[in-house]
Formats: structure tokens, sequence, C-alpha cells
């Protein structure tokens, strides 16, 4: 018995010495990707004239993330649904304008919204916001908008309109 037990000690302190170790390396390739929320949909409401124009704001949540080289984005809009009832503004004969807003996005790159007082289109896109390459919004999100301005014309009838306008995002 006196001569198990230094070999069975022997044994034990070998397989306490005794471990393993192993590592794996990940590789992820992050291409461009866009999101869009409308945070706000707006009531148009009368300027302080008689027949003063409506005007509202829409505002926009963008996420993006665009190519480090030769990378754009762009938040585009379109009347998919003109004002109804009939008798009312239609945005097809121009009586809907709109302006734009952006702020630069948090992590880099640049934002250029529309300049000056455009006509919204029922028929094509019109662009909203364009982004340059390496363009990298917060993850919270960063922001842009657009003023509507709605013509008060008196041949218009009385009653409530409503139509619809879609946006889209998209990086490359």
């Amino acid at each position: 018995m006196r001569q198990l037990l230094p070999a069975l000690t022997m044994c034990l302190a070998a397989v306490s010495a005794v471990y393993g170790q192993a590592s794996a390396q990940g590789y992820l390739n992050l291409g461009p990707n866009a999101g869009l929320i409308v945070s706000s949909t707006p009531s148009l409401t009368k300027g302080g004239t008689a027949f003063g124009d409506f005007s509202g704001v829409t505002t926009l949540t963008y996420y993006i993330r665009t190519s480090q080289v030769g990378g754009s984005g762009s938040i585009q809009m379109k009347i998919t649904n003109d004002f109804r009832p009939a008798g009312g503004p239609l945005a097809a004969s121009g009586h809907l304008t709109y302006s734009c807003t952006a702020n630069t996005p948090t992590n880099g790159g640049a934002a250029t919204p529309c300049t000056g007082q455009a006509t919204a289109s029922t028929t094509t896109q019109t662009t909203v916001t364009s982004f340059g390459p390496d363009a990298r919004s917060s993850l919270a999100g960063d922001t842009a908008s657009v003023q509507w301005s709605l013509k008060n014309d008196p041949a218009f009838k009385a009653g409530s309109y409503s139509g619809t306008v879609t946006f889209t995002i998209s990086a490359n």
C-alpha cells in the first residue's frame, strides 16, 4: 500500500496540469445600410392673412452608412396619393411646394438638403437630402425635415382634404 500512495499522488499531479485552449478569429464586412422613420406628420395650418398659404413640417429620422470610397445615398419623396376629395388643392397642379433641412451625420460624412423652394411631384421622386462618401449617422439617428407650403386659392371648395407622401432612403 505504501508504494501505491506515491504512484497515485504522481498521477493526480499530472492530471491537474493538463488544460486546453482554443481561439477563433471572426471577420465582418459592414456594407452600406440605411433606414428612415417619419417622426411627425403635419396638419397644415393656415397663414395669417385671409388667403395665406397653409404650412407644416414633416420631421424625418434617418440612419445611414455609405461606402468610404465613392459611396452615396439619398432621401427622396413622391406624392403617392394626391389631395382628395376633388375640388381642393392638387400637388399635380403645382399647389404644394417644399424646402428641406438636414443635419450632418453625427459620425462623419455630409448631408446636402434640397436648395430653395421646390414643387412636389406626383410622377417622379424628388431629392430631399443627398449623402456623400463615408456618411455615418448616430445609432439614435440624425434628422432631416421637409417644410411644406400649400397654396390657399379661393377657388378651392371648403372641406377637409388629405394626401400621401412616400419617403425612401438609399445608400451605396
